[in-house]
C-alpha cells in the first residue's frame, strides 16, 4: 500500500525565476530521498523586487501559484500587536519542526520528517549529484526533438542583463571582464564564433561587437528553459552573474565528457562543495 496518499504534503516555497525555482526542485529531490512517504508540492510566490512566474511545470505539475505580487508592492504597516502575534506564532511552529527556513546545508539538515511547510531561498545549499542528474534529464526530455549538432561544438556565452540594468541593489558584471575572458577562450579554442544567450540579445550583443568587430555572433533568444539545455550541451560556456548560468555550469559538471565552465570569481561562494565535489570538475573561476 502507498501510504503517501494519506501523508499530508511538505509544501516548498519559491520565489524568483527559474535559477531560484530549481533550487527548490533540488532541495525537493533530496527530501524525497529521505522522507520515502511524503509527496512534494510546490507554492510558486509572484512576489519580490519583479514578478515572476511558475517556472518548473517540465519537471512537476504539483506546483500551486500564489499571486501576492501587488500585495508585496503596496504593501503598508501592519497593526504592530498583530505582528507580534503572528511572529509568535510563527517561532512556536519552527521549534516544533512544523515549519522549516532553509537557506543552507544547516537549515537543510535540520528538516524534520513531519515538516509541513519550507521557506527559504535555498542556494546556498550543496546541489547533489543525485538532484542535478535528475534535472538534467527532466530539461533534456522537454528538448529531446530539437539537440542542434552545430551546439555540440558551440562556444555559448550567457550574459545576463536584464533588470540587473535597472536594480540599484544589483549590478550586471563588468562588460571589460566578460571582454577578457571572452578573448582568452577564443584564442584558446582558435575560435571566432559564439552563441549569445541573453535576456536582453540586442544589448548583450552590443557591449560584445564595439570590441570585437570580426567576431561572429549568434544570437539565441529562447526561453530560460532551452538556455540551459543548449548551453549545458555546448563545448565551452561562459556565465555571467546569474543564477542560471550556476545551473548550466552545475549540470555540465555532471557529464564525464570534457566540457569546460567558466564563471565569475565573485559567485563562487554559491557553488559549495569540498574537494570532491562534482561541481570542481569542469568549473574554472575568472
Amino acid at each position: 500500500m502507498n501510504i503517501s496518499i494519506f501523508l499530508p504534503k511538505i509544501k516548498i516555497h519559491t520565489w524568483g525565476g527559474l535559477g531560484s525555482q530549481l533550487y527548490a526542485v533540488a532541495l525537493a529531490i533530496d527530501l524525497e530521498q529521505r522522507f520515502k512517504h511524503r509527496q512534494i508540492e510546490y507554492i510558486s510566490h509572484t512576489g519580490g523586487v519583479t514578478k515572476r512566474e511558475p517556472a518548473i511545470q517540465f519537471y512537476t505539475r504539483n506546483v500551486r501559484e500564489k499571486n501576492d505580487y501587488k500585495v508585496i508592492k503596496s504593501r503598508k504597516k501592519n497593526n504592530v500587536h498583530k505582528n507580534k502575534i503572528t511572529s509568535l506564532g510563527k517561532k512556536f511552529l519552527l521549534s516544533t519542526g512544523i515549519l522549516a527556513n532553509c537557506n543552507d546545508n544547516h537549515g537543510a539538515a535540520k528538516i524534520r520528517p513531519w515538516a509541513l511547510s519550507i521557506r527559504g531561498h535555498y542556494s546556498y545549499r550543496e546541489v547533489s549529484f543525485i538532484s542535478a542528474i535528475a534535472i538534467l534529464k527532466r530539461i533534456d526530455n522537454e528538448f529531446i526533438s530539437e539537440v542542434n549538432s552545430n551546439n555540440l561544438e558551440a562556444i555559448a556565452l550567457h550574459y545576463r542583463l536584464g533588470d540587473l540594468e535597472l536594480l540599484l541593489e544589483k549590478s550586471p558584471i563588468n562588460t571589460d571582464q566578460v571582454k577578457s575572458i571572452l578573448e582568452k577562450v577564443l584564442i584558446t579554442a582558435g575560435a571566432r564564433e559564439i552563441y549569445l544567450y541573453s535576456d536582453s540579445i540586442l544589448l548583450a550583443k552590443s557591449k560584445l561587437i564595439n570590441s570585437e568587430p570580426d567576431l561572429k555572433i549568434v544570437t539565441r533568444d529562447i526561453s530560460p528553459l532551452m538556455t540551459i539545455h543548449e548551453c549545458v550541451h555546448s563545448k565551452i560556456f561562459i556565465g555571467t552573474n546569474s543564477k542560471i548560468s550556476i545551473w548550466i555550469a552545475i549540470l555540465r559538471a555532471t557529464k564525464n565528457t570534457n566540457q569546460t565552465s567558466y564563471l565569475p570569481l565573485e559567485i563562487k561562494h554559491m557553488l559549495i562543495g569540498n574537494e570532491n565535489s562534482f561541481t570542481n570538475k569542469s568549473i574554472k573561476f575568472y
